[in-house]
């Protein structure tokens, strides 16, 4: 057992996997989630697309109870339960008030422990993905997204699809799931006002999960400097650009996120400042920081007409440059950290947000607690971020998308020159 803070605790089972815990108990509501570390990543090309497929159908049935009679089960209490796919996990959540924590626990352990997928539910599933697949066609950022990590993680398995088509049947989706949803890649967060007994009862269920029989290596992404462009009939061309961030990001967390702040994120930081305030170069510009295990990422996001693109990309350099050569202003500096400290009283006002946080701390390897990030936050001085940021924004390093009425890479390469 390892005691994060006075109301945090990692518990390691005999399974491999973690339960963490965080009691709240003015909380009137308990959040759970179960993670499965691994998501689109470990798939080979044959699998590609398995992550998501289970996931979906692991909220369909189970070998007792149809989905109908499990969703019903869950409206009763008043509960939600839902479930998502990342590159680096998947994850199943739900929340109820404190008193039902026990009836969400046994719901969330027949979903995970007792599945049966037939072949017509896995067909039948197939349809729904296509169709999720199809509307992700329309979402430019999201495609622009996915272009700029296959580009700069070319030979890595980051660069494998989450949503794909599968031509598999139940029984070898069963067998998907019995090697790759074990013990040691499993990690369970209950956060909120559940009771002793209530983590008790998780800790004994997430024990019936099965030991792997062998154990995978980490894999280290390289980061390769690469543009890709798509052309697409659009309103506006999407302009992601992608710096390594790795592996600044495992020991310098926090700063990288005030830094995405400043560039990017928010009225008054660098970019939508200049460029869409006071030049009307773009529509809309932001940026954040992209975590992965083992890999990471500085991601700006614009979108713009063609008809200013080499004003855009000159002033875009300009801007970069003069913030790399002159640092961060302290008036600037001071309204990204304002902003940051509220964001984090909203967010811990809500165990979902708590549990989250507190699984992706985990997964990510990060040890600092909310109330040392917030005296960190307060602390951060610009020296640090102005060497963080000549340490990752870098012309020779720049990687990423360019989609819609487009030039060509090279072009590019050579427009985004600071």
């Amino acid at each position: 057992m390892i005691q994060l803070s006075d109301n945090k605790l990692i518990i390691t089972l005999n399974n491999g996997a973690r339960v963490a815990c965080s009691h709240i108990p003015y909380m009137p509501t308990t959040c759970i989630r179960i993670y499965f570390i691994g998501g689109s990543r470990i798939e080979c090309e044959s699998e590609s697309g398995s992550m998501h497929l289970l996931e979906h159908l692991m909220l369909k049935t189970s070998k007792e109870r149809s989905r109908a009679v499990l969703l019903a089960d869950i409206d009763s209490i008043g509960g939600q339960v839902n479930a998502y796919t990342a590159r680096d996990y998947i994850c199943l959540y739900g929340k109820v008030a404190n008193h039902h924590v026990p009836r969400l626990i046994r719901i969330i352990s027949e979903i995970i422990l007792n599945n049966h997928f037939s072949d017509k539910q896995v067909a039948n599933e197939n349809s729904v993905i296509l169709d999720e697949l199809n509307a992700i066609n329309d979402n430019n950022e999201q495609i622009a997204f996915e272009t700029s990590i296959k580009a700069v993680y070319p030979k890595s398995s980051l660069s494998n699809s989450i949503i794909g088509v599968l031509s598999v049947n139940g029984e070898r989706l069963g067998q998907f799931k019995s090697k790759h949803l074990t013990g040691d890649k499993t990690l369970a967060v209950m956060v909120g006002g559940y009771t002793p007994n209530d983590q008790s009862m998780l800790t004994d269920n997430i024990c019936l999960i099965e030991k792997a029989t062998s154990i995978s290596k980490p894999e280290y992404p390289k980061y390769v400097p690469n543009i890709t462009v798509l052309n697409k009939q659009t309103e506006q061309n999407v302009l992601f650009l992608a710096f390594n961030a790795y592996p600044l990001i495992q020991t310098d967390t926090i700063y990288l996120r005030l830094l995405g702040s400043i560039i990017g994120s928010g009225y008054a930081s660098l970019l939508n400042r200049s460029l869409r305030e006071e030049h009307g170069l773009c529509y809309s510009v932001y940026s954040y920081i992209i975590e992965f295990i083992n890999a990471g990422l500085l991601g700006i996001c614009i979108y713009y007409d063609k008809h200013w693109e080499k004003k855009l990309l000159a002033k875009l350099n300009i801007e970069l440059l003069k913030f790399l050569n002159q640092g961060i202003s302290s008036e600037l500096l001071y309204k990204v950290k304002e902003q940051y400290i509220a964001n984090m009283i909203i967010e811990y006002d809500s165990v979902d947000t708590i549990s989250e946080k507190l699984a992706l701390d985990i997964i990510y390897g990060h040890t600092i607690s909310t109330k040392s990030e917030g005296a960190l936050v307060c602390s951060s001085e610009a020296e640090k971020i102005n060497f963080l940021a000549k340490q990752i924004i870098r012309s020779d390093s720049i990687g990423g998308c360019i989609m819609g009425n487009v030039s060509t890479s090279d072009f590019y390469f050579h427009a985004l020159c600071f």
